[in-house]
């Protein structure tokens, strides 16, 4: 079938300068599949072929532009295809396909064509009707459950005789399948439970591997509290009831979930050292598992530090590896993707997400030529946006004396303010070895960043300037001396709440250390790291500790406990209390009179960039009325 589109008056118009492209979503045996259409420009419109599948009922489009969609005003590009036989019927699930595409509310659409689906209960169920009366043969059985969903929105109790029919119509039919559908609008539709126990003990005498027997197993996993016996669980429903042939919209509408499973057998294992689990399932892992398996197992315990990187390295290989095996295939939960779309979202997510972890497991365990094959594919996506990989590349880049692409790499990094302070160093090795000294450093530094972000992100900071009275406050340093608030009057006050526990708090204090350096001249800033919601007995020689390990010249203080609490938060609750906002790092900029001028929580991953706000943040706060 041959398309052509004009993108006069449409969200495109002026936007084709690098062409248009389509999206084409076939209804295909009464399962919406997704394919990319080349469109060639034609006297400035649009034409294109799509290779109709012989069993496609409709050919729904899509045109885009670079960021500009066109779904025609919400209303669908749609083409409800023709009968093989040249007669007046539509094509079977022809009339199905154009009833669902819209009725997005009973999740049979195309997940995010629309941005706001619009169709009649009336209409959903006329065009449901049309299927089943013009094709009985063909799509009675595929479309029972949705044409259930459209007779009884439409007729209410009035139309129940009709549903049971079809009821019985799928129980006559037989077929694991068939009750399984019977079984939905059982439970969906008509809300019978003693109706789908009843058929529930007929699917698990006739099917004893099939999907209720699966929902029987998952529930006695799922309730058992013992890990041992968990674990043990989980195997077995993996063994008995592999994913690769479960029925997804059953397991979808019954919560089962393989994620809670896989995550479970792992996780138990792993708490007890047993890594080699992960073995036994990372070849065949989905790809929803996957994401969660290498977040928490790799990635947290990498953060924190709780499993050597030499541990990590084979089971992160493997993962990465079973990542690698869907660059190129689609995976059933991104149906609604072309295979463009999905490469383009796969290798975004891959490089955000995966690299950067795996990219620092590589070097800390040796494998430096794999740690830069994919370095320089992550910033391929990342354009020198993540400071954690550019210090990565950096290192590796001048372990191997590429001078030229190593500077590229450390000006690239500094114009986006995504620098570390590892990076600085090798910044200012070069420069001294130029200029034989030290002097000006700090200004080419500053030349090295882009001045309308800098000017951007100041102007911003200036807008989110507040004036909050912060309540006084009592706290113990690092010596047992104590701190307070009213002590400090007169002076600008950072106030930076942080746990042992806390990965993020961690990782922002390099960028915290440049900024209490760059006012330790300065007798009227003063900054405290406040060690608050800690649980374990030891927290304060934990903090001692880690400060010291570190390196880092920090003034500690120690958050109160109140009696009854599980921890100590006295101060930090009553910031949250302030500002309605939780979560660790959080900082506090105070002014001489004891104000709140700047409250931030969170870490956003690069160090000169925390370290400049801070800095922003003192000085605006030391200007201030």
């Amino acid at each position: 079938m041959q398309i052509t589109y004009d993108p006069a008056n449409t969200p495109l118009q002026g936007q084709t300068e690098r062409g248009v492209r389509a999206l084409v979503y076939q209804f295909v045996n009464f399962k919406w599949k997704a394919s990319d259409l080349e469109m060639r420009p034609d006297s400035g419109k649009y034409k294109g072929v799509v290779n109709l599948d012989k069993n496609s009922g409709i050919a729904v489009f899509k045109f885009l532009a670079g960021d500009s969609v066109d779904n025609n005003q919400d209303q669908s590009y749609a083409h409800l295809l023709a009968a093989p036989d040249g007669g007046n019927s539509q094509a079977v699930g022809a009339y199905a396909g154009w009833g669902l595409l819209r009725a997005d509310r009973f999740g049979h659409g195309i997940s995010g064509y629309f941005k706001k689906a619009s169709i009649t209960d009336t209409a959903f169920y006329y065009w449901m009707n049309s299927e089943i009366t013009r094709h009985p043969l063909e799509s009675s059985e595929a479309v029972a459950y949705p044409f259930s969903q459209s007779v009884m929105v439409y007729q209410g109790q009035s139309g129940i005789p009709r549903i049971k029919r079809v009821i019985g119509f799928l129980k006559n039919k037989g077929g694991e399948q068939n009750l399984l559908r019977a079984r939905a609008i059982y439970q969906q539709v008509l809300h019978q439970s003693a109706a789908v126990d009843s058929l529930d003990a007929i699917l698990l005498e006739t099917y004893p591997r099939g999907s209720v027997a699966r929902l029987k197993a998952y529930r006695v996993f799922e309730q058992e509290r013992e890990l041992d016996k968990k674990r043990m669980l989980g195997e077995r429903f993996l063994a008995d009831f592999p994913q690769s042939s479960t029925n997804v919209e059953f397991d979808e509408m019954n919560r089962v979930s393989y994620l809670n499973v896989y995550q479970a057998v792992i996780s138990i294992a792993w708490m007890k050292k047993d890594y080699q689990v992960l073995s036994r399932y990372a070849s065949g892992l989905p790809y929803p598992v996957l994401i969660n398996v290498f977040y928490r197992n790799i990635q947290n315990l990498h953060d924190r530090k709780d499993v050597p990187d030499e541990v990590l390295y084979p089971y992160a290989k493997q993962l990465v590896t079973r990542f690698e095996n869907f660059r190129s295939e689609t995976p059933t939960e991104h149906w609604q993707l072309s295979s463009k779309q999905w490469a383009a979202q796969y290798e975004d997510y891959f490089a955000k997400s995966v690299l950067p972890t795996y990219i620092n497991i590589l070097r800390n365990t040796g494998h430096e030529n794999d740690a830069l094959t994919y370095a320089q594919r992550a910033e391929e996506t990342l354009k020198y946006s993540r400071a954690s990989v550019n210090e990565d590349y950096a290192f590796l880049l001048n372990k191997r004396k590429e001078s030229e692409r190593l500077r590229e790499v450390l000006l690239e990094s500094m114009k986006l303010n995504q620098s570390t302070p590892v990076m600085l160093g090798m910044i200012k090795e070069d420069y001294v070895r130029k200029h034989k000294s030290e002097d000006g450093f700090d200004a080419y530094l500053n030349s090295l960043k882009d001045e309308k972000l800098t000017a951007s992100n100041a102007s911003e900071l200036k807008s989110e300037t507040i004036n909050v009275k912060m309540p006084d406050w009592k706290m113990m340093d690092l010596n047992g001396k104590q701190v307070s608030s009213a002590s400090l009057r007169g002076k600008t006050v950072v106030l930076d709440f942080w746990a042992t526990w806390c990965v993020p708090c961690k990782a922002s204090m390099p960028g915290m250390k440049m900024a209490v350096e760059h006012f330790s001249k300065d007798k009227d800033v003063v900054f405290y790291f406040v060690d608050t919601e800690e649980r374990s007995l030891t927290y304060k020689q934990d903090a001692a500790k880690y400060i010291l390990d570190n390196k880092y010249p920090f003034n500690v203080l120690f958050d109160n406990k109140i009696t009854g609490e599980k921890t100590n938060n006295e101060v930090y609750q009553q910031a949250i209390k302030i500002f309605k906002l939780s979560g660790i790092p959080m900082k506090l900029v105070i002014d001489p009179k004891g104000n709140v001028r700047y409250f931030k929580s969170g870490y956003h991953g690069s160090p000169t960039a925390l370290a400049d706000e801070m800095i922003e943040m003192v000085n605006f706060t030391k200007k201030a009325d």
